[in-house]
């Protein structure tokens, strides 16, 4: 199982560290908040799924008002 498409290559991330899970699948962000979720923010958050799947953002004090608003930009499409 490879973790990026064909001629894909891996993304450089600006806005967070990534530490990934497994080889393949899953990482974990650290450095960022998610309560005001930008659109650079957003775009590098959408290529880090892309990437890997999974993501895994620890510790995050997001209300329910803020969760949803992050979901409803993702399917937007940002």
């Amino acid at each position: 199982m490879q973790r990026l498409p064909e001629g894909w290559k891996p993304a450089k991330f600006q806005r967070f560290e990534i530490s990934p899970v497994t080889p393949t699948i899953g990482a974990e962000l650290t450095g960022l908040s998610l309560e005001n979720v930008d659109d650079e923010l957003f775009a590098e958050l959408d290529r880090a799924l892309l990437e890997w799947k999974v993501l895994i953002v620890r510790d995050q004090p997001i209300d329910v008002a803020a969760q949803g608003a992050l979901a409803r930009a993702s399917v937007a499409g940002g």
